[in-house]
């Protein structure tokens, strides 16, 4: 199993049909995300591309011959902005290994990262393992009915965004606690179980 920097790979001069096929690939890997992210192909294409070689990469793990696990990252905010593993290869620390790929290439060891409520159950020991900072949650951020946890900073957001969403903030590692929102159970559950790993 190895980790790719494609800004790397574009500096050593791989040639640029290579580099088409891999981005192509790593797109159709990655459109699941749609999901969550329902402008997610379109941000790939049009700006997470476009910055390659200038505040942006992407690290690519591959084993047995095929992309196994994504992160698009971005420098200047020291940011992960997508991390995919495929299904299939979950489970087997490949995410925990490109995380620490990213951190090292970001320079921090608190990248800023944001993280569905859909999905968030799946970063709970990378959470506690590094102790991230939970920071804020933004309320039907990107989806209706999903809300975005975010850590080890704030998010920024466009004044539109800011006003479609509800923005909570809560102190990083409370000693107790007591909450009242007027959210439904399954998100005060998630508050509870973000508050607990802190």
């Amino acid at each position: 199993m190895k980790t790719y920097s494609l800004n790397e790979l574009i500096q050593k001069g791989l040639e640029p049909t290579i580099i088409n096929l891999i981005t192509d690939e790593i797109l159709n890997i990655t459109l699941p995300i749609k999901d969550d992210y329902p402008n997610y192909k379109t941000w790939f294409l049009t700006k997470h591309l476009e910055g390659i070689g200038k505040d942006r990469d992407i690290l690519f793990t591959v084993c047995k011959k095929q992309i196994v696990g994504i992160a698009n990252i971005k420098f200047s905010e020291q940011k992960i902005c997508t991390l995919y593993i495929r299904p299939g290869f979950r489970q087997n620390k490949i995410g925990k290994q490109l995380i620490y790929e990213c951190m090292n290439a970001l320079g921090t060891s608190k990248p800023l990262i944001t993280i569905s409520s859909n999905k968030i159950h799946f970063f709970k020991k990378i959470i506690k393992d590094y102790k991230w900072e939970y920071s804020e949650i933004l309320n039907n951020y990107y989806t209706t009915g999903s809300d975005e946890f975010i850590f080890n900073g704030n998010l920024y957001l466009p004044k539109q965004k800011e006003a479609e969403s509800q923005k909570i903030l809560l102190p990083s590692k409370p000693k107790f606690y007591h909450i009242y929102i007027p959210y439904p159970k399954k998100v005060i559950a998630l508050f509870k179980y973000i508050l607990k790993i802190n």
